[in-house]
């Protein structure tokens, strides 16, 4: 028995761009499409370096910015920033969501515009009655848990779409 082999040109030969039907050529491997299950340590410290380089746009001291991430002082935060202690994964996802809230809020404000984002972070708005009267700023400063965090980052988005 003899096998025949295929050249590229024969495989290739009546597919076009709009024809071709790559899932039905290669099965991707399930890897390969999913993201890993836990941000790791420097992608926190990356998040927490930003909320202090930020702090005084999102009006926050470094002691804000240490509560929110799950600090329990700014001593902690500073051990994290310089990778002396590693980063809880608590802490990870906390500041992943705080990012998300940031980033929902500059796709909301005309243009994008950063700043306008900031100013919403600061200052309460009626475009979030659930934390009427309060800014979400004083809003998670008041209950800094990941339950406030995902709260405030559903509501934003929910305003994205």
């Amino acid at each position: 028995m003899t096998l025949k082999r295929f050249s590229e040109k024969m495989l290739l030969d009546g597919l076009d761009a709009y024809a071709a039907h790559a899932d039905e050529l290669a099965v991707p491997r399930d890897e390969e499409f999913s993201f890993p299950k836990t941000i790791g340590n420097s992608h926190g410290v990356a998040a927490l370096r930003w909320m202090l380089e930020h702090q005084g746009e999102l009006g926050l001291t470094p002691l804000d910015v240490a509560v929110l991430a799950g600090a329990k002082d700014e001593q902690e935060s500073r051990a994290w920033l310089s990778e002396e202690r590693e980063m809880p994964e608590a802490a990870v996802k906390k500041l992943d969501l705080f990012l998300g809230i940031y980033k929902g809020l500059v796709e909301i404000t005309p243009a994008q515009n950063k700043q306008m984002a900031f100013e919403w972070f600061q200052r309460a708005t009626d475009l979030f009655t659930e934390f009427r009267p309060l800014s979400i700023r004083d809003y998670l400063l008041q209950n800094p848990s990941e339950e406030a965090l995902e709260a405030v980052n559903r509501s934003v988005k929910g305003l994205a779409r």
